[in-house]
């Protein structure tokens, strides 16, 4: 497999390009960082941050969804146009 379809392959299989893909992983990197953060802001000082982690995973959650049903569809119009 060459260097180039190293970076390729996976995006290829959601649907996606290697850029589309690289900034949603990005996205969802930055979101947990910053929530790993706040987690531990929260463990030395509990009052702070209470929801931060609980909610950017439910919204993570629900956006990966999202795009796994999108994906979902058009791997349905991928494959029919590659059986043409």
């Amino acid at each position: 497999m060459g260097l180039s379809k190293r970076f390729t392959s996976h995006p290829a299989t959601v649907g996606e390009t290697y850029g589309a893909h690289f900034k949603f992983a990005m996205k969802v990197a930055t979101a947990l960082i910053k929530s790993g953060l706040a987690c531990l802001a929260h463990a030395i000082y509990p009052p702070v941050f209470t929801e931060t982690a609980s909610r950017t995973i439910k919204n993570l959650s629900i956006e990966i969804e999202e795009r796994s049903s999108a994906s979902d569809a058009s791997h349905v119009s991928v494959a029919d146009s590659l059986a043409s």
